[in-house]
């Protein structure tokens, strides 16, 4: 009898690296290493413990810590199967520059690669350093609120105007702040059920979304930040809940903020399917009957 090279059904493949550190609940010290090691996958290879701890601003205990809870018995073991699960899953012969990820005479497929790339380490990286509890916990205050505020500088609110129609579409109230005189007039009129979200990569960008900030976390509206590990400004405490931006980008944007939209973007719908899902047939009854009502086929 042959053997096959198949494996069967009840055969389950292994989890990587990524998938492990997803199910578990991250403390903010190892949510800021995982976001290091995700930043400079490239490198990891060539980082000794102490170098690490010292580039991280992370004690090399929390990290012998953080690899045993991984299953690995030390930080080179981690860091040999790091390497291997990220080349694994490396496009051969492409470099990403985050910043600028596109250079002269690339053709159609190096392009095609490159993108492709960066959207999926974009999606990698959002699930593993934002657990399922993050998630649950922004999406119990949109169930909370009456209405949702959204504020942002330009680059990103053209990715929330999606969530917004979105959520218009099951009848759920939410405005895109503009943040020239609007957004300040509209943050000191925030009320305990309106929930005010705030999407910033690193809070450096806008002297107006600052004063927003500043305005909304002396009201009683609950605010929600969407942001990266590289935000120094804000102080999380103000916030009801954080869910973090992968740190892909450092320096000036040349072609696009792809990663950083992408992320957004994915943050933003997953909490726009878990309200969707948690009325799931009084959503979909709204949208027929309004499809029915205006005669729609689409």
């Amino acid at each position: 009898m042959t053997s096959s090279s198949h494996s069967s059904p009840d055969e389950q493949e292994p989890l990587t690296i990524l998938e492990k550190i997803g199910k578990l609940k991250l403390t903010s010290t190892e949510t800021s290493l995982v976001s290091f090691l995700l930043s400079n996958a490239e490198t990891v290879a060539s980082i000794q413990l102490n170098d690490l701890a010292r580039q991280s601003y992370v004690s090399p205990a929390t990290i012998s810590r953080f690899v045993r809870k991984l299953g690995f018995k030390n930080y080179n073991d981690f860091r040999v199967a790091f390497v291997k699960e990220h080349s694994a899953t490396t496009f051969p012969d492409v470099v990403i520059n985050y910043d600028n990820p596109l250079r002269m005479n690339m053709s159609t497929k190096d392009i095609e690669n490159t993108i492709f790339n960066i959207l999926e380490h974009t999606l990698k990286d959002v699930f593993a350093i934002n657990d399922v509890a993050s998630f649950e916990k922004a999406s119990r205050l949109i169930l909370d609120a009456k209405r949702i505020k959204i504020y942002g500088t330009s680059t990103y609110l053209s990715v929330a105007n999606i969530f917004k129609f979105n959520m218009q579409r099951i009848n759920k109230n939410v405005e895109v702040m503009h943040l020239e005189g609007e957004g300040v007039f509209s943050a000191y009129r925030a009320t305990q059920d309106e929930l005010s979200i705030v999407i910033t990569y690193s809070g450096k960008s806008s002297i107006a979304l600052a004063q927003v900030v500043s305005i909304l976390s002396r009201s009683t509206s609950p605010l929600l930040l969407i942001t990266s590990m590289h935000n120094k400004i804000y102080n999380m405490k103000d916030f009801a809940s954080v869910l973090y931006i992968p740190s892909k980008q450092n320096g000036p944007i040349y072609f696009s903020s792809i990663s950083v939209e992408m992320a957004i973007f994915t943050i933003l719908y997953v909490l726009y399917a878990c309200y969707y899902e948690n009325d799931y047939d009084q959503n979909v009854e709204y949208i027929q009957s309004i499809l029915k009502r205006n005669n729609i086929q689409e």
